[in-house]
């Protein structure tokens, strides 16, 4: 059996050489030189910490949000932030006295990812979000506000705890699928 694979590992070796034998010729000293590997171009460096897709949209992979390279430094910050939370729990009231906590629920998620952002100083319910920055939706961030609930759109991507529409995992994640918006108020923060 070793003999038969020994063998088969020499006449693939053969095979794979033998068109690189055929353009060698005596004044390259047996080496065609347009035969070599092509010269690398190095990958850009990626940053597991700080994972940035091209364009103005945010992208979703495997769970974690890719900010927008076009997106201003603190949607950058909020993305990047969110994406070390967004394995925790769903936690009545986390999020309520402290920013980091060890889960989450709407509006602890909303206040947490808008402090990382430089925008919020203290935690706030979701009733306090309709207070929050200005009517209407922005370009980078909007807040969906209605009285028992708020979530986050973020460069195109929802922040949300509840997996609405389809059933899922509850807590603070990235989901895929935006939702309806019609009992909500929508809000942003100023020139964002």
């Amino acid at each position: 059996m070793r003999r038969r694979t020994t063998t088969a590992i020499l006449v693939t070796a053969a095979l794979l050489s033998a068109p690189a034998l055929a353009r060698a010729d005596a004044a390259t000293g047996g080496v065609d030189p347009g035969s070599g590997p092509p010269a690398a171009t190095p990958a850009p460096p990626f940053n597991a910490a700080h994972p940035t897709v091209a364009g103005t949209r945010a992208r979703l992979v495997n769970g974690i949000a890719y900010a927008p390279a076009a997106a201003p430094a603190s949607v950058k910050a909020l993305i990047w932030s969110v994406n070390a939370i967004v394995s925790k729990p769903y936690v009545y009231g986390g999020g309520h006295a402290r920013f980091t906590d060890r889960g989450y629920d709407c509006s602890g998620l909303v206040s947490f990812a808008m402090h990382a952002a430089g925008l919020l100083r203290t935690p706030m319910s979701a009733p306090g979000f309709f207070r929050f920055g200005t009517y209407g939706p922005g370009r980078w961030i909007t807040l969906w506000v209605r009285s028992g609930h708020v979530f986050a759109v973020v460069g195109g991507l929802r922040l949300d705890t509840t997996p609405y529409p389809s059933r899922g995992v509850e807590g603070p994640r990235w989901r895929p699928q935006m939702r309806n918006t019609a009992a909500f108020t929508p809000r942003h923060p100023s020139g964002l």
